[in-house]
């Protein structure tokens, strides 16, 4: 049997109480310190991706809430709540409880806003630089206080986004402070977790529990999480289906205005069936229009690929020319909630063709739903190892009964009650694999709009490897799946969107700077182009995958490159 981790805690009485004065919890917003008062009645945490926190022996503990959402690959976040509001005191004496457990990475206090608002706090916090020749004082101050540089904003390049880790002494409100206490900085402020409004204001958010499970915590995408990351910007998603509307009140911003009707091999996209709307609207329904439902990639151009998908003459070469037309009109990811009784050279040629020489030869990402024949997996979705094969779940977690599994089998996603756009302006609940499958599309453009330098591989490993383990299924290792534990019901899991984003690899661009003092650069990819080092000065490149050394970078004579 497993061995579960317990905490106890001993209260003892401390010298220094960190929470003695409100006045000592401020952070600084146009140079003005926002005061905030401490929260006795919850703290989060982040700890390591399998903590389990089963028993406690602490009678000011009511509950943690660990619901099973990652804050990187490697790490969950969790809510202790307590009995009631308690003392300073012993509020102190919890927290130091959970920071001296060495399997808990960071303990972050809650606060309550003059506005009486709720609000968390992250290990995150964001910095301005005065000037752009600045970033050597970011590096060194960093450094100092054992926070990681994270990524330079790519809108605003004054901006960078920093992290605490365990070896950080103080909280993120307390560092966030010092960084702007020096006087160096335009601006730094931590980054708290608010819920006062809700993560869009569409106002049947709260029907679609596979983007947002109320009932049921870990049994969603984690989709509020991942918008704040990527809401699928400059990403196209063709839907092959039967026709989307175009003109539908919640779609029609998000459609492109290339559209085929394979059929008639003429455009605009016909409508054969409301089947292809309901698909469209799981992918990229318009956010915060105040209309109707949301979809998991919001800012994603849908592109509409109509097809019957019925026993009409030619209708499967057809298929195929809707797959080819899709990637060679500038398809990043192809969505196909559809299957074939028989198998077809040509629509296996078709989808090699996408998978090999869509988006410039990165590939194509092709999505397939896995069938809904209550057995193995269904032709297309089992020709090709590099397609995405994608089975359905229930709301409590468990594969839908329907729901085609086997070794083809990828990953899992939310297929009951489903609700989405249909014709007519309407909506409608619909129930197959055919609505996981575009679920894991609209993932995918997440990723993509993130890193549009990605393969077809990359995507596929992303989304595998960062998999919620759910439903008590049991997970093993095997040879021919390299993405973590497998299962043949559930494949790696449930696709967890807010987890593949925090995997996917930022580029860190450090251009058009002299280096004079020692600075360190780390990040997961790291592009320097127009660079001089100088005046004995030390450059320390530190990425997680790869460095790229471009044009016009010089190392003079007494200073020094190192590269990890």
């Amino acid at each position: 049997m497993k061995k579960h981790n317990i905490i106890s805690f001993i209260f003892i009485i401390i010298s220094i109480n960190l929470f003695c004065q409100n006045d000592l919890f401020y952070y600084y917003y146009k140079g003005e310190k926002q005061y905030l008062e401490l929260d006795l009645t919850k703290i989060n945490i982040t700890t390591s991706k399998d903590y389990r926190f089963e028993n406690f022996n602490n009678s000011l503990i009511k509950e943690v809430k660990t619901p099973n959402k990652q804050t990187s690959p490697s790490t969950r976040f969790g809510e202790v709540r307590l009995t009631s509001k308690v003392s300073q005191s012993n509020y102190e004496q919890i927290v130091k409880a959970f920071k001296d457990k060495e399997n808990i990475i960071a303990v972050h206090s809650n606060f309550i806003t003059p506005s009486k608002k709720e609000i968390g706090m992250s290990s995150y916090f964001y910095v301005k630089l005065k000037n752009p020749s600045d970033f050597a004082k970011l590096c060194e101050i960093a450094k100092q206080k054992n926070v990681l540089i994270i990524e330079q904003n790519k809108f605003m390049p004054l901006w960078y986004t920093l992290q605490c880790t365990k070896a950080t002494l103080e909280n993120t409100m307390v560092v966030a402070n010092y960084f702007f206490e020096t006087g160096l900085f335009a601006s730094s402020s931590p980054d708290f977790l608010s819920d006062d409004i809700i993560c869009t204001n569409d106002p049947d958010f709260s029907l679609l529990w596979g983007l947002n499970n109320s009932t049921n915590l870990n049994i969603d995408i984690n989709s509020c999480s991942a918008w704040g990351v990527s809401q699928g910007d400059n990403i196209t998603v063709a839907v092959l289906d039967q026709g989307v509307e175009l003109t539908h009140v919640d779609l029609n911003s998000n459609i492109s205005n290339l559209s085929y009707d394979s059929e008639s091999n003429s455009s605009p996209s016909q409508l054969f069936g409301e089947h292809g709307t309901h698909c469209a609207g799981i992918v990229g329904a318009i956010k915060d229009n105040m209309i109707q439902v949301v979809g998991v990639a919001p800012n994603s151009t849908l592109m509409s690929v109509s097809n019957s998908l019925l026993a009409t003459p030619n209708s499967r070469i057809k298929r195929a020319d809707g797959i080819n037309w899709a990637w060679m009109n500038g398809a990043d990811v192809i969505s196909n909630s559809w299957g074939s009784a028989v198998q077809y050279d040509v629509i296996d040629d078709a989808i090699e063709n996408a998978l090999v020489n869509g988006m410039g030869g990165k590939g194509t990402v092709i999505v397939f739903a896995s069938g809904n024949a209550y057995g193995a997996v269904s032709y297309p979705a089992n020709s090709n190892p590099d397609i995405i094969t994608v089975g359905a779940i229930d709301r409590t977690g468990i594969r839908a009964s329907f729901s085609n599994y086997g070794t083809e089998l990828d990953i899992v996603a939310p297929g009951v009650d489903i609700l989405s756009t249909v014709p007519t302006n309407a909506t409608a609940y619909m129930s197959g694999t055919s609505m996981a499958c575009p679920h894991i599309a609209g993932v995918a453009a997440l990723i993509l709009s993130k890193d549009p330098n990605l393969t077809v591989q990359e995507v596929s490993d992303i989304i595998g490897t960062t998999a919620n383990k759910i439903g008590g299924y049991n997970y093993q290792t095997s040879s021919d799946r390299p993405n973590g534990t497998w299962n043949n019901e559930m494949g790696y899991g449930l696709v967890d969107a807010y987890a593949a984003l925090l995997a996917t690899c930022a580029t860190f661009n450090f251009n058009n700077q002299t280096v004079t003092t020692n600075t360190s650069i780390n990040g997961c990819k790291i592009v320097v182009e127009n660079v001089l080092v100088s005046n004995g000065a030390n450059l320390n490149i530190d990425a997680e995958k790869e460095t790229l050394i471009n044009i016009n970078f010089e190392v003079q004579l007494g200073s020094s490159l190192s590269i990890y």
